[in-house]
Parts: C-alpha cells; structure tokens; sequence
C-alpha cells in the first residue's frame, strides 16, 4: 500500500528503517512501528516492495486475519502479480478452522496443527538448486556366486549426503538404506536374482564339459564293432556334443542378457513407488535407476520441484 506521506526511498535503499534490539525490548519497537504505520506518516509502502523482493509469500490463516488483514493485504497481492517480473510462489498456513475465501484456495495449503507441520513447511522453501540436479549416486553390484545378490558397492552410499539433508528433503541415513533396500528388491521383494544370473549355468556346462572328456577318450581308444550299428550313432553323439555345449552357452549368455535388462526395469519399477511417496510427502525429490556397465548399476537421487514446473 503506497502512501503520499511515505518519503520516497533513494534508489540503493530497501527499506526504511531498521531497528536493532534486544527481545526484552520488542514490545516498545512494535509500538513505535505501529505509530509510524498511522497516519500521519503511513510508513506502509514497503510491504508491496517486500513481498516483491521474497521468493514465496507465506499467508497465515486465521478467522482474525480473514476478518481484517486480507482484505488489504489482497490488494498488495494483486499489485505484486501486475509489476513483478517472475512468478511469486504463494503458500498458506491454516493456524484454525475458518471460511477460506476463494482467491485463497487455489494457493497451496499447510495444516499448522499437523504434527510434521515444521518438516512439510521448510520443504516448501525454494532451493537454488535446480531440477534435474542429481543429489546422490548409489552403485549396486551384482554379486555372482552360486547364487547372485544386487548389493551396494560399499557403505559410503549409505551414508547420508548433504544435499540430501537439505533442500527441504531432510532424509536421514536409515531411511536412505530403507530406499536403497526397496527399490534393490527387484525378485520376490528380495536381492536375490534368478538362477540364471548365478553361476549355477556355467557350473552345469563345465560339469557336462568334464563328463563328455571321458566319453570322448573312451571312443577314440576303444573300438567298436562296425557291423553292430551302435558305432555310427554312439560317435555322432559324442562329437556332436561339443555343439550343443556351444548351443546351451549361448541360450545362456542370451537369457542373462534379457534378464539384465529385465532388472534394470524392476529397479525402475520399484523406483516409481517411492517416487510415489515423495510426492504425497512434498518432497522435491525423485529417484531413477539404470544399468551402468557388466554388473554395475547404480540408483539416482534427483531433486525435483514439481511446483517450478507450474
């Protein structure tokens, strides 16, 4: 609200005034305030400027601001949305139950009496950092034994990252080893992979390998009656078994490879249901998977504000 008997500001100045003081000494400041908001000074035109200034513009709701303070407060907003360059944020704060008029239901609404109240509202605060930014890297490798496990690569990506303790997403070392746990569930809600990726395949073609050595001696050495008919089938198998050991490796390396891909989808899958809850959460933050290289993959934390894409 710009008055006529506010002295203009010079061009460097933000406010009027500042006052330094102690809080035993507020009550006194608040009312000298308050006289200079009164006529005949009306000191009351850096509202509009302070609000232009702010990157969000918090409403605190209450029966007595609705019955007195919005209705002025309502023209600074419309004000603000005519001269300001770039979109304000607007966010409000119900302290109690009252009538919500409809220019302020579009804004979005934060219970104050809700018991995460302080975690959702710090979450709301805008962040310099910008969307696709990824915050942390969490590699998981495939551990191949006579049974094969997606682990991660050591413990420091369990380790809480800064960026991830901030930007109002405020996650903690246990429910970041909960997410990496979930969304590395991919068979059964377990890390455990499909034989066909352990080393259980190749242990049956060495075995069969090791068994068809004899076999093959035996045929060389031994001699077989031609006139039988035994000898023409018996050496068509034996030398011929070397090709559907070469067949059965290849099936193998084939169905490990559909199986690698086939993980890299579950993680994906799994990754959407924690996205999930990051969004009804209001958390700016959403997590994707890939397949880096052989049997590396790694989990992605990115920040991300659906409210800058409005």
């Amino acid at each position: 609200m710009d008055s006529v008997s506010a002295s203009l500001m010079q061009e460097k100045g933000q406010y009027h005034l500042f006052f330094s003081h102690c809080p035993q000494d507020r009550q006194w400041v608040e009312h000298l305030i308050a006289e200079l908001q009164s006529p005949p000074y009306n000191y009351l035109c850096t509202v509009l400027r302070a609000a232009m200034l702010s990157q969000q513009v918090v409403l605190v709701l209450s029966r007595h601001y609705l019955q007195g303070t919005w209705a002025s407060f309502e023209k600074t907003m419309r004000q603000l949305s005519q001269m300001s360059q770039y979109h304000h944020q607007v966010l409000a704060v119900l302290l109690e139950d009252c009538d919500i008029p409809e220019s302020i239901g579009s804004f979005y609404c934060l219970e104050a009496r809700a018991p995460d109240f302080f975690l959702a509202f710090t979450s709301r605060f805008q962040s310099t950092t910008s969307n696709g930014t990824i915050l942390a890297v969490c590699r998981l490798h495939l551990c191949v034994g006579w049974n094969s496990f997606l682990t991660p690569v050591d413990g420091s990506c369990l380790d809480t990252s800064p960026s991830l303790s901030s930007h109002g997403i405020g996650m903690e070392k246990t429910e970041l080893a909960e997410i990496v746990s979930q969304v590395s569930a991919v068979i059964d809600s377990s890390n455990k992979l499909p034989w066909i990726l352990s080393a259980q395949p190749l242990a049956v073609l060495l075995l069969c390998l090791l068994l068809w050595l004899p076999a093959c001696v035996a045929i060389i050495v031994v001699h077989l009656d031609e006139l039988s008919g035994i000898a023409l089938p018996v050496r068509l198998t034996v030398f011929l078994f070397p090709l559907g050991l070469v067949v059965g490796g290849y099936l193998i390396k084939w169905r490990r490879s559909y199986w690698m891909r086939k993980v890299v989808q579950l993680l994906v899958q799994n990754c959407v249901e924690v996205n999930q809850a990051f969004y009804f959460q209001g958390r700016p933050l959403f997590v994707t998977s890939a397949h880096l290289r052989a049997n590396m993959f790694s989990i992605y934390f990115v920040y991300f504000d659906a409210t800058d894409c409005v």
